[in-house]
């Protein structure tokens, strides 16, 4: 009867504690809604990394709401089915990397939509765009919850009363809910590194309860919802490579899995090897069948190569693109300081990179100055390595698509960041008080512990309100709402249909030609105008009835009319269509002008004609 009352006032501690702790990281995450609510706005911002972020994750999703979810074979292809991307293979299909942030919100959409809760949700642009808002956050409330609930149990697991581990397990919440990095990349980007990091802390978060707890209901859920992680996280981000392969090292030092030593030994680990690995197994058969899928739709000649980007490189040179060996070894070093310095630098700033680092080595090298190990001892250790190191790993693999343009790439870092608040002042206690330095703390346990819940809390704030309320450290990341993204995309969408192939030259952003944020709203591409000799290259390829148009904004009436005006001189009839405040549209027979280029440049085109008639 007294061990039933005592299980059941433990179980209540425990029930209490962490609704405090949730009750104060839902008041931190709060005022982070209102310290971003300047921005929650039905459009893109103008910054273009966040464009471009959101607008690639989107196009997929309502290609899948347009077409099919299974007739596209779950497969991520950026540009919409139109004239000019009928043929499969000029459809952008994202095939380095697993779709699986985008499938969450292709269901929600389904869902909404299904119960007329926000019915044709296809058409409605700027509510997808303000659902993406709201389902980020609840991703970024519940991974910051998620790391919060890791500390507390922790803590409890090394002997901190409630109190403290209370105190402790907030300290996340302060450090996620204000950082400049982890609101501005939660806020509307829908990418696979800020999508994975839900299931990343939580899949570790179970490894500590599998390995700390004792209780035998832990490792039965465990054994069923760590599995679903995995897969549900390899779906996600290659980053999953890094976390899996981390916590099977660690279940190899802990002889949880025998390296084998004998042949029958050897059939041991390979079944324990290949029952771990399965659901990871599993997402990359998923990513492998939509890979050849989509290749059987591309023609013969093309098969040798991969669909990765328009230049079409091939798969040998694209990994070594990819890991920054392609620029040569000094190139790789360039991509490798970007990564773990300077887009680290740019976002945590210099203190922040130096707890990172300290809390690393503190927690691998430091672990030699503790003289009486236990697994108390190790457990701070092993959590700190299980979040930061396939973190940095995935920096040095892929380190020039980390190093490059991924400047949202430090964000993988902010679970480890948040616990290092924590955990660097348990290393030091641990290291201080097993080698005498520190003897008067030695003499009142609960008092050493208070001093580090103390420091670790006051440290976590200064560093917070430092962040958030720093105007440069908001406003470098944040800016001023673009709405005429939507504006343009709504003429365009209006004004075009199936058969017409948009062309701008002063409309582009992305690189390629194509703007994935007025691809969003209107669901077509714009390609960049160049020259008469582009417009041409673009279209030479297409079969059937189409229609040119060309979009200028208002202050480039003068060039519209030239243009219009040459063609008039050759005999090629024109229209536009106007905007105000907007600009124009200007159309003609795609077949008529191909027509006129070819017979103009004939001996350029068909030098063996012109020899003919010489």
């Amino acid at each position: 009867m007294n061990t039933a009352r005592a299980s059941s006032s433990l179980s209540a501690k425990i029930i209490l504690c962490l609704l405090s702790i949730t009750l104060f990281s839902t008041f931190f995450f709060v005022r982070s809604i209102q310290r971003r609510e300047p921005w929650i706005v039905p459009t893109f911002l103008s910054n273009s990394p966040h464009i471009g972020t959101a607008g690639t994750q989107l196009a997929p999703v309502n290609n899948w709401l347009k077409e099919g979810f299974f007739k596209l074979r779950l497969s991520a292809y950026r540009y919409p089915d139109s004239v000019e991307t009928s043929a499969t293979e000029n459809r952008g299909f994202y095939a380095s990397i697993l779709p699986g942030s985008q499938y969450p919100i292709y269901f929600l959409f389904k869902l909404l939509d299904a119960t007329s809760i926000v019915p044709n949700i296809y058409e409605k642009r700027g509510t997808q765009l303000l659902l993406i808002i709201f389902w980020n956050y609840l991703l970024h409330f519940l991974s910051a919850l998620m790391l919060c609930v890791t500390v507390f149990f922790i803590c409890r697991r090394m002997g901190f009363d409630y109190l403290n581990a209370t105190l402790l397990g907030i300290v996340p919440s302060i450090l996620q809910f204000h950082n400049a990095v982890s609101l501005y990349w939660h806020h509307l980007s829908m990418f696979h590194d800020i999508s994975v990091l839900l299931p990343f802390v939580s899949f570790v978060f179970l490894e500590i309860l599998r390995t700390s707890y004792a209780s035998s209901r832990v490792p039965l859920i465990v054994r069923v919802i760590q599995p679903l992680l995995m897969f549900v996280g390899m779906l996600v981000s290659w980053v999953f490579v890094f976390v899996i392969l981390t916590v099977y090292t660690m279940r190899v030092l802990n002889k949880e899995i025998n390296l084998p030593s004998s042949l029958q030994h050897a059939l041991l680990w390979l079944k324990q090897s290949f029952c771990f690995f399965m659901p990871a197994l599993i997402a990359i058969a998923l990513w492998l069948y939509q890979i050849a899928s989509h290749m059987q739709k591309i023609p013969h000649a093309d098969l040798t190569n991969t669909a990765t980007s328009g230049d079409r490189l091939d798969l040998a040179t694209t990994f070594l693109y990819r890991v920054g060996l392609s620029d040569g070894f000094a190139g790789f070093l360039y991509h490798v300081k970007t990564s773990l310095f300077t887009h680290l630098l740019n976002g945590y700033g210099l203190s922040g990179i130096i707890i990172l680092y300290v809390t690393l080595y503190l927690a691998t090298r430091g672990r030699k100055f503790i003289q009486t190990k236990t697994d108390t001892t190790d457990l701070v250790a092993r959590t700190y390595v299980m979040f930061s190191i396939p973190c940095l790993a995935v920096y040095l693999f892929f380190a020039q698509t980390y190093g490059g343009g991924h400047s949202f790439s430090p964000i993988l870092l902010s679970p480890a960041l948040s616990l290092s608040f924590v955990f660097a002042p348990i290393l030091i206690l641990q290291i201080a008080k097993n080698n005498h330095l520190m003897p008067v703390l030695t003499l009142c346990k609960t008092k050493s512990i208070t001093l580090v819940a103390l420091l670790s809390l006051s440290a976590s704030i200064m560093y917070g309100y430092s962040q958030i309320y720093n105007k440069k450290s908001i406003t470098k990341f944040f800016s001023s709402p673009a709405y005429w993204h939507v504006a343009i995309g709504n003429f365009i969408k209006k004004n075009t249909d199936y058969r017409d192939v948009i062309f701008s030259q002063n409309y582009n952003i992305d690189i390629s030609g194509h703007d994935l944020s007025v691809t969003h709203f209107h669901n077509k591409l714009i390609h960049f105008a160049r020259s008469l000799d582009w417009v041409y290259y673009k279209t030479k390829s297409i079969i059937g009835n189409h229609t040119i148009k060309i979009f200028y904004f208002n202050s480039r009436k003068t060039a519209m009319q030239h243009l219009r005006n040459f063609l008039a001189d050759n005999s090629i009839q024109t229209s536009s269509i106007e905007e105000e405040k907007v600009g124009y549209l200007l159309s003609f027979d795609g077949k008529e002008f191909r027509a006129w280029y070819e017979r103009v440049h004939e001996c350029d085109l068909y030098p063996s004609r012109c020899e003919k008639k010489g």
